[in-house]
């Protein structure tokens, strides 16, 4: 082959290969551009969307954040990730068959006071024809936290090892495959299948510095998570004394 021809065909390797690459780094850029959180603090409750709640990289039952974002933004709570990269916290939200919603959440700047808060959903009752159905409150309590009590609640939740923590239980695992086609839905549960049971669900929040992690459970045992959610409630002094409307 000419000497002349050889050096056109590396020349030409070389630019598609540069090409390649280029194309690759603003390939890797879309993604990583596409995967970046939106920032959300300025937006209103109505104007913050399941995404600005629940990622996917927080392992939340993808059919359940519709509804779980919902709730929230019924009690006020906003996106725990709003926090930034100098905070952690951990959330409870208790969504009943029979009784009103409930959460408590607990904040641990890093500089500044430690907070726990909880909020409950109650029937007010009408005061017009207007308002024949009433209207749904929200109640907020607010504690700040001594440094022996914030070290405690955070103890607690560290001793859990709460980010190893199983995502799901039998009862809202995820089909490992979920998809429509031509009308038809097709889905494969792993193990047992799918399995429900009525009661409440039980999702437990864990923020730590930007990294984000969701367990839900429906109804659970005395499993962790229901140890923690029952802790939660202890401390904001919202566990009812009634043992049957815990479930």
């Amino acid at each position: 082959m000419p000497q002349e021809s050889q050096k056109s065909q590396k020349h030409h390797s070389r630019k598609m290969y540069c090409i390649a690459v280029i194309c690759l780094l603003i390939f890797v850029g879309m993604l990583a551009s596409a995967s970046r959180p939106r920032k959300t603090s300025h937006l209103s409750l109505n104007e913050l969307a399941t995404s600005d709640y629940f990622e996917r990289v927080s392992a939340a039952n993808l059919e359940d954040r519709t509804w779980f974002t919902v709730e929230l933004k019924n009690l006020k709570e906003r996106p725990l990730r709003e926090l930034g990269e100098n905070c952690s916290a951990y959330r409870f939200l208790w969504l009943r068959s029979f009784h009103s919603p409930l959460t408590v959440t607990v904040y641990f700047p890093d500089k500044g006071e430690s907070i726990l808060c909880g909020k409950s959903q109650t029937d007010e009752p009408s005061i017009g024809e207007k308002d024949a159905l009433g209207e749904k409150v929200v109640k907020e309590i607010k504690i700040t936290l001594t440094a022996e009590q914030a070290d405690k609640i955070r103890e607690t939740f560290e001793d859990s090892h709460f980010f190893s923590l199983d995502c799901y239980d039998e009862y809202t695992q995820p089909p490992l495959i979920d998809f429509e086609l031509a009308g038809r839905t097709y889905r494969y549960f792993y193990g047992k299948g799918y399995a429900h049971k009525d009661g409440a669900h039980w999702l437990l929040e864990g923020y730590d510095h930007g990294r984000h992690r969701v367990l839900e459970r429906q109804s659970p045992g005395q499993d962790q998570v229901k140890q923690l959610a029952d802790f939660l409630m202890r401390e904001a002094k919202l566990l009812p004394a009634n043992v049957r409307e815990i479930y």
